[in-house]
């Protein structure tokens, strides 16, 4: 009779030890009012510290444990974690778990403890954590189905030197659409996370007493395997067919345990939960950078303390959250529409009644009602004030196939984080780069983006009311972009309008702005970015980039 293999005979041994554990050690103690979230703190495992303020630490991550009503404490893993544990974190550990160590955590979950781990790709930034097939990575895949893949993932754009870095090696993930309540205003409001240095996870949905969702995702992107990262002759960072996991790569998991109803929250990078990473606020602000990020954080630990959704924390203040779907639910009913006394056009779907517009720091949002539900080949066509000169000089054209500006003389020009739903009214998000800030649209028509049999001309209005409400956007990037930037500088930076300091300041940029590259100039001495507010150049040497700037396109003022 053939042998087990060996991994499987080490958990089968760290559940022994973790079951002897728990026959020596007294039950768990009762009536506790405050929920206890343990923060394991370990220097032979160099991992990320409760204790520590700075940028590294985890304090802002254990204030939203405390906000939630828990009582919050750092242990170390030499002595039994407390019995009353009811949550266990262990976040970005650079060395591999010792099996001592591994046998207390395990014993806790066995207890009922729910486990929240966040780790770090292998060889990343030195560390030299768990891998496919440790005993972590066993007994998370037997308890959970969730495992560890080895992979750095990585786009395209990026070099072996911005992989090494860890400020360099931050990409953009989203929401799985799985409707899983932790992340469910991520989906419906579109909004992204980051990571710096991901892995990626495998998930197993369901398993003899499992239970596992896909959380968080990044794509298009590859799983670098071979080893980037070591000090002598490291390998280029490529995309190797047949060797190389691609595509859609689960960075984020959740497991639940029917035998010991305990739960599990997997993420593959540690920097995003940490203070000036996952958590970092706009300077001279407590306004979240990532707003996704905390969100997520928040909705996760409810859930790892099991509280009813009805006890979860409000979205963040101080950020429009607002669906996209073509209703008027969730607009604010005392903003003012701007009507249209003098509709007059002979198709009901397509006569224009009132618009509703307001704008926060990055896009302006509109709803347009007609008089009846509206003609799925609606167009809205605009002139803006871009400049704030009091006229319009821009316009821009959207319907349900596309948006985009249309110059006097050229192509037209995309706008990929631009919005447009039918459904009882046309809504639409566009952003204030292509718009302007005026407190007035100069001209709004609606008409027919297919050809009418019998054409009727356009119904408009003139000079639309915008209201101003003071708010961030969840998502100032809401384009697919692989190349992107982080400002880096001890004070404000300039903004410019064209590539030199020669050219005029648009206005001023914070440390730790993030923007999309979408050109440079010749020399590649000076980067085009571009936000959902801005578009502009910066010099490259104010940039942290997740990738290769030359390999920009050349782009013109």
């Amino acid at each position: 009779m053939g042998g087990l293999p060996l991994m499987r005979v080490f958990s089968l041994l760290i559940v022994g030890l973790c079951g002897l554990l728990l026959m020596l050690t007294p039950a768990a103690g009762q009536g506790q009012e405050q929920p206890l979230v343990v923060f394991v703190e370990e220097r032979e495992l160099q991992m990320a510290s409760v204790t520590d303020s700075g940028i590294d630490g985890l304090t802002r991550l254990a204030q939203t444990f405390t906000d939630l009503g828990a009582r919050t404490r750092f242990v170390r893993l030499r002595d039994p974690l407390p019995d009353e544990t009811q949550v266990i974190v262990l976040v970005r550990p650079r060395r591999r778990l010792p099996e001592a160590f591994l046998a207390r955590i395990w014993k806790q979950v066995e207890q009922g403890a729910n486990l929240l781990l966040a780790l770090d790709p292998p060889g990343h930034v030195g560390t030299n954590t768990e891998t496919v097939g440790s005993g972590l990575d066993t007994l998370m895949t037997l308890d959970y189905g969730i495992g560890l893949q080895d992979g750095f993932v990585a786009t395209t754009s990026f070099t072996t030197l911005t992989a090494q870095d860890l400020v360099t090696s931050f990409l953009r993930v989203s929401p799985e659409i799985n409707n899983h309540p932790v992340i469910e205003p991520l989906i419906t409001y579109d909004v992204p996370l980051q990571v710096w240095g991901a892995r990626h996870l495998r998930v197993e949905p369901f398993g003899p007493d499992t239970t596992a969702f896909p959380l968080l995702f990044a794509e298009p992107v590859f799983a670098e395997n071979d080893n980037i990262f070591r000090n002598q002759n490291p390998l280029p960072l490529e995309l190797n067919i047949g060797s190389d996991d691609q595509g859609r790569l689960i960075i984020g998991a959740l497991g639940e345990n029917e035998r010991t109803g305990t739960r599990l929250a997997l993420l593959a990078d540690g920097e995003m939960v940490q203070n000036a990473y996952g958590f970092g606020r706009i300077p001279a602000s407590v306004t979240p950078e990532h707003p996704g990020n905390v969100v997520f954080a928040q909705r996760l630990a409810a859930w790892l303390l099991e509280l009813p959704q009805s006890a979860w924390p409000e979205l963040l203040p101080r950020f429009t959250w607002l669906r996209l779907d073509g209703l008027d639910d969730d607009w604010n009913p005392a903003l003012q529409p701007t009507l249209n006394p003098a509709s007059d056009a002979s198709i009901l779907a397509l006569s224009l009644q009132q618009v509703r517009a307001f704008r926060n720091e990055d896009f302006l949002y509109l709803l347009i009602d007609t008089a009846t539900s509206p003609n799925p080949n609606v167009q809205v066509v605009f002139g803006f004030d871009s400049r704030g000169a009091g006229a319009a000089d821009t316009i821009v054209v959207a319907n349900r196939d596309r948006i985009y500006i249309q110059p006097e003389a050229g192509a037209q020009i995309s706008i990929p984080d631009a919005a447009f739903v039918i459904a009882d009214s046309i809504e639409l998000r566009l952003p204030l780069r292509v718009t302007g800030i005026s407190s007035r649209i100069p001209s709004l028509c609606l008409n027919s983006a297919r050809e009418l049999a019998f054409p009727t001309p356009p119904d408009c209005i003139e000079s639309v009311a915008v209201t101003s409400i003071g708010e961030n956007d969840p998502a100032a990037i809401r384009f697919e972009s692989d190349l992107l930037v982080t400002v880096i500088s001890t004070s404000r930076i300039n903004l410019r309008n064209g590539p030199g300091t020669n050219f005029g300041v648009i206005t001023t940029i914070p440390n730790g702005r993030v923007f999309a590259a979408v050109g440079r100039d010749a020399a590649g001495e000076w980067i085009q970015v571009q936000n959902a507010r801005y578009q502009g150049w910066i010099a490259s040497f104010l940039l942290a980039p997740n990738g290769d700037l030359q390999s920009l396109p050349v782009a013109t003022e």
